[in-house]
């Protein structure tokens, strides 16, 4: 499929204008088909040290079948031939640099590619050369409200001792909490700085669970005194005791008052990156259908971005052929004009990237498959498709209970088993002799 893309040129070393030429040059024999070139003009440095040289810059409107990531290889080599150190800082000054500013119906989010560019908007050094080519270009690339690659809150799994491993083994750019239920009351800010603790200095979306539009909205007023990314509403969780309160999950019965929810924390949070955890429906897959499109195309209560766990409630976590997560999340995608961060039964990050490419998702999180790997999501940032080694697994394993055990909180028998059988089940190195162990 051809789509039209915005790429933006800066170079400050050597003949600028005539590596430009080459550069489009080279793209052109390989795939990029370039329509139309802006002006090439000297501009200011911006975010650079003092003394940095100016640079010239030009945007270009181009087409193309790669995709983002072939696209974005493509563009890093034209780079190197043209001069650029592949092992560069991101303020030196440069030969050459090609940005991707915006892909025709593609929006994507990890750790190394935004699309769109999540500072062009801001940059008059782009947007200058990228109005000569498109007077709506501003509209194009505003850029998207989201969360990079990370695991799934999962309630009594994701203990202090397992978030503060996580957080010190970097497996993440940024991580999404436990829920916090809010049944009866706003919880006090102590409460919410304890919840938060083992994430600090981490980017952290606040996931939030309850069904009254009041609290939810006052509660989310009190936790941006924090230093949050985000509040995420779980209205997904298929535990029974969480259906039984009418929360979670449940909330899927009535589609009115998931939408009165956000319609709340909107108009109390106004500048809230507001997110929404959803499953297909409630007893059936098919049931998003008849809500879900209306809420994404509304002004005042649809969320930044959705995401959605493929199966149904009524389904849990019984296993699902991958072709099926795949059509499923691409009738979401459709459905919807928010970006959407797929979940369900992502454990490598081959999967992961398939799953984007073939349903437009534009991020992934992975629950307790993420356990079995560890170190997926930075594996994915860095374009690593292997998965970890056993002994990168044993040796997070064994960090967990060290920090657990420092806490002052260690994991008794029962505890390790659990952690030990969702890592490494059905190959279990620690489960007989923590057998042995429980029962002397």
């Amino acid at each position: 499929m051809k789509r039209k893309i915005f790429l933006a040129l800066g170079g400050n070393i050597g003949d600028v204008p005539s590596v430009f030429d080459r550069a489009l040059k080279y793209l052109s024999d390989n795939g990029v088909s370039i329509l139309k070139r802006s002006s090439c003009a000297v501009t200011t440095p911006e975010d650079c040290p003092p003394g940095t040289p100016d640079f010239y810059n030009s945007a270009v409107l181009a087409e193309t079948e790669l995709e983002a990531e072939d696209l974005l290889k493509l563009t890093q080599k034209t780079e190197v031939l043209c001069g650029r150190p592949a092992d560069h800082g991101f303020h030196e000054s440069r030969t050459l640099d090609i940005d991707i500013i915006y892909m025709e119906d593609v929006r994507y989010y990890t750790g190394h590619l935004q699309i769109p560019h999540p500072r062009a908007a801001a940059r008059d050094f782009v947007m200058r050369f990228l109005l000569e080519l498109d007077a709506d270009a501003y509209s194009k690339v505003q850029p998207l409200k989201m969360l990079t690659p990370c695991p799934g809150p999962m309630e009594g799994v994701m203990t202090p001792a397992l978030i503060k491993t996580a957080v010190e083994e970097k497996v993440c750019s940024e991580f999404v909490t436990p829920f916090l239920r809010i049944s009866e009351h706003i919880p006090k800010e102590k409460e919410i700085r304890k919840f938060l603790e083992p994430y600090k200095n981490n980017r952290v979306t606040l996931q939030l669970m309850g069904n009254s539009p009041s609290l939810l909205a006052e509660s989310a007023a009190m936790a941006m005194k924090f230093d949050i990314a985000g509040i995420n509403l779980n209205f997904g969780c298929p535990s029974g005791q969480v259906l039984r309160h009418q929360s979670g999950g449940a909330m899927l019965k009535n589609p009115p008052l998931m939408r009165e929810i956000c319609r709340a924390i909107r108009n109390r949070c106004p500048e809230l990156v507001l997110s929404a955890k959803i499953r297909m429906g409630f007893d059936s897959e098919k049931e998003c259908e008849n809500w879900l499109g209306d809420w994404s195309s509304s002004n005042d209560d649809a969320p930044d971005f959705f995401i959605l766990h493929s199966r149904s409630v009524s389904e849990n976590y019984q296993p699902l052929p991958e072709s099926e997560h795949i059509s499923r999340s691409k009738k979401v995608v459709k459905l919807v004009s928010q970006p959407v961060m797929l979940n369900g039964d992502i454990g490598d990050v081959k999967t992961a990237v398939e799953r984007m490419q073939k349903t437009g998702g534009v991020s992934f999180m992975s629950a307790r498959m993420w356990l079995k790997d560890p170190y997926i999501f930075r594996n994915f940032e860095n374009g690593i498709f292997e998965p970890s080694s056993p002994d990168e697994r044993i040796r997070f394993y064994k960090l967990v209970l060290e920090n657990a055990q420092k806490s002052g909180l260690p994991y008794n028998n029962g505890k390790q088993i659990e952690l030990s059988q969702l890592m490494f089940a059905p190959r279990n190195p620690f489960f007989a002799e923590l057998c042995r162990k429980g029962k002397n």
